[in-house]
């Protein structure tokens, strides 16, 4: 018998509810992965450089980040690929991925919180095909998980 934690029991009961918003998604949540995304030393320097030292990754350490992303969520990569994303759009899907909120994208990527904001809304029609809210982006995103 499998055993999920709490927060993944809720995923995949939301996961469940809204079936067409993850059909890029796998059907069953890796456990362990969030821990293992907050563990990594690169994901540890972005949330320093969003809550501690306010400033911006190089494009080096951008780089390290697409990287990592790539080996853990081959998924992600595929929908860039298949969609064409810019940067700009590739990084905020990696920034939400990993659980980063609006106002730590803004630092991160020097964009406004309403640039941030209608990137994830555009994101969400570009892939899916839908209309939707940025926070609807943001389930479908972590849903890759």
């Amino acid at each position: 018998m499998l055993n999920y934690s709490v927060a993944e029991l809720r995923f995949i009961k939301i996961k469940n509810r809204n079936r067409k918003q993850y059909r890029f998604a796998k059907d069953i949540c890796p456990l362990n992965k969030g821990k293992a995304f907050t563990d990594n030393p690169i994901t540890q320097r972005f949330y320093r450089l969003a809550n501690k030292e306010l400033m911006s990754p190089s494009l080096k350490e951008w780089q390290e980040m697409k990287d990592f992303i790539y080996d853990e969520v081959p998924e992600l990569k595929t929908i860039a690929h298949k969609h064409s994303l810019k940067d700009i759009e590739y990084e905020i899907c990696i920034l939400v991925l990993l659980g980063f909120s609006p106002s730590e994208m803004v630092i991160l990527t020097e964009r406004s919180k309403s640039d941030i904001s209608n990137i994830r809304h555009r994101l969400y029609q570009k892939i899916t095909g839908e209309n939707g809210s940025s926070k609807d982006f943001d389930t479908f995103i972590r849903g890759l998980l």
